[in-house]
C-alpha cells in the first residue's frame, strides 16, 4: 500500500492508502465530489524523483549554451519539453510566464502582466475615501 496526495475542486487536500495505483480516486472527504492525484513532493525529498527544471533555470545567453554546445542545446531541449508535459498534466506546478509590465506604484503589491493588459482585468479599483470604482489622478504635492 502506498500512500497518494489527492485534491478536490472545492479545496479539500488529503492523504489516502492506495493499494493499486490502477484504482480510480477516492472521493473528496468534505464534499464527495471527484478527486485528482497530485505530485508527491515525498519521493523527491527520498531522492527518488526530481521535478525537471523550468524554464528560468535554463541558459540565457550564447556562452551559457558553452557556446551553442549542440549537446548541451538537446539536453535543455528535452528537460523543458518534459517540463513541458509535466504541467500539462498537472496545472498546480505551472509558473506564470506572462511579462510584467508594471510594477510600481500601485502595482507594487501584485504587479500588472501582458495578460491582465489585454483580458481588460487591468484596471484595478484602487481605495480612497469616497466609494466609487473609477480613478483618480493624483496630484503632485507643490514644490
Amino acid at each position: 500500500m502506498k500512500i497518494y496526495d489527492y485534491a478536490c475542486t472545492c479545496g479539500t487536500r488529503f492523504e489516502a492508502m492506495i493499494a493499486d495505483t490502477d484504482q480510480p480516486a477516492p472521493a473528496c472527504i468534505t464534499c464527495g465530489n471527484p478527486t485528482r492525484r497530485l505530485v508527491s513532493a515525498g519521493a523527491a525529498l527520498l531522492g527518488h524523483a526530481r521535478l525537471p527544471a523550468t524554464a528560468d533555470a535554463a541558459p540565457k545567453s550564447w556562452e551559457g549554451t558553452y557556446r551553442g554546445d549542440t549537446e548541451y542545446i538537446a539536453k535543455w531541449r528535452r528537460t523543458l519539453d518534459d517540463r513541458a508535459k509535466l504541467e500539462e498534466r498537472h496545472p498546480e506546478l505551472s509558473v506564470q510566464r506572462s511579462p510584467v509590465v508594471a510594477h510600481e506604484g500601485r502595482y507594487h503589491a501584485a504587479p500588472l502582466t501582458v495578460d491582465e493588459l489585454a483580458s481588460g482585468s487591468a484596471i484595478r479599483p484602487h481605495s480612497h475615501p469616497h466609494p466609487h470604482p473609477h480613478p483618480h489622478p493624483h496630484p503632485r504635492p507643490a514644490p
